[in-house]
């Protein structure tokens, strides 16, 4: 048999054959009749059902409203949203709904047709066009928490058929692939405010996994590591961030950075000065030497003479963190023994080789 509903409690939707059972549901009671033909529905009497109510029923696939006067029915509208029900295929609801587009599908729900189509196997689809005024929402979910539970508008699970299946099951599925010249594709656009914690996405188990670029206007906070699947590769710790191997902390032009190996190097203007400290009492005269006198009471050091062009020598390895094919830059530290005014001029006569090659000309 089939169930006819009046508006106060719900409806079930089927075709009504000849000579089937219908049970009546009214606000009271219900009761139990048989429709000899489909034309006799007219007449079946509905003293259980109150007068005024709506009720809903399916014929030959269509869906017909009725209303209760008095104690027979009164049809008020036929074909209501466009709803079509057929053995074998989708309920079609809405003037766009199309099986063709969607054949493997149960129930499609049609406000405009999207151009989207699928042959995969769908319980509900909701598609909508949107109008020059008015956004166009394929599925609408929404929910109201109480005060002990939380509320869910959209719930998508993924299940697997066996456990030893070797593909991915998903619960919730967003695709935005469309061409076009201005606007963005946004896959799942979320939005998040005025309560004590907001997340426009939470996620309480496994990781999070993107293929492209991951762009943020606000600051990513972590408890744990932070990692990528980019060409380089990227690793983001509560030491530091390394990328391909190195360490890179700075802008594009001015950095510095620990190499695959672990050496500290400094690039632009992250680069700094190292003194290589020769002490003048270690180095040897000749030439035209300084004289080796009193500076200062019990100190010494040596003197070299206005007017004339002393001399010391000496040799010294650079040191290894020296950045290769940087210029050196000689000072000297110095002290008058005299008041008078005007200029020291210090010379330095060198010449620079790396390790097996021939020194140059000073």
């Amino acid at each position: 048999h089939t169930t006819i509903a009046n508006g106060a409690t719900g409806l079930s939707v089927r075709t009504i054959l000849n000579t089937e059972l219908v049970e009546l549901f009214g606000e009271n009671a219900k009761a139990m009749v048989s429709v000899p033909t489909s034309e006799d529905m007219l007449n079946i009497p509905l003293e259980y059902l109150a007068d005024g109510k709506l009720c809903f029923v399916v014929e030959d696939k269509t869906v017909y409203q009725y209303t209760v006067v008095g104690t027979v029915w009164a049809q008020i509208a036929q074909v209501i949203l466009a709803t079509t029900i057929t053995a074998d295929g989708p309920a079609l609801i809405g003037a766009g709904a199309s099986s063709t587009n969607f054949p493997a599908t149960t129930t499609v729900n049609s406000k405009g047709q999207s151009g989207h189509t699928s042959p995969t196997n769908t319980g509900v689809v909701g598609e909508s066009a949107a109008s020059a005024l008015v956004v166009g929402v394929g599925v609408c979910g929404s929910s109201k928490t109480s005060s002990a539970k939380e509320a869910r508008g959209v719930a998508g699970i993924g299940k697997v058929n066996d456990t030893t299946d070797s593909v991915s099951s998903v619960g919730v599925f967003a695709r935005a692939i469309d061409t076009h010249a201005g606007g963005s594709n946004i896959a799942v656009f979320a939005n998040a405010s005025a309560g004590a914690n907001n997340y426009s996405f939470y996620g309480y188990d496994g990781k999070l996994h993107n293929e492209g670029d991951v762009t943020t206007a606000g600051a990513v906070t972590a408890t744990g590591d932070v990692t990528g699947d980019n060409v380089a590769g990227a690793t983001v710790t509560a030491t530091g961030l390394s990328k391909g191997g190195t360490g890179h902390f700075g802008g594009a032009a001015n950095y510095s950075e620990f190499e695959a190996d672990g050496t500290l190097k400094f690039n632009g203007d992250a680069t700094v000065w190292k003194d290589l400290i020769t002490s003048a009492s270690n180095l040897r005269s000749g030439g035209s030497p300084p004289t080796f006198a009193q500076f200062l009471n019990g100190v010494y050091g040596y003197r070299f003479d206005a007017g004339t062009a002393d001399e010391l020598h000496g040799s010294f390895e650079l040191q290894h963190d020296y950045k290769e094919g940087t210029d050196l830059d000689f000072h000297v530290h110095w002290s008058p023994t005299t008041t008078n005014n005007g200029n020291v001029v210090w010379g330095v006569e060198y010449t620079v080789q790396n390790i097996a090659g021939v020194f140059p000309a000073t």
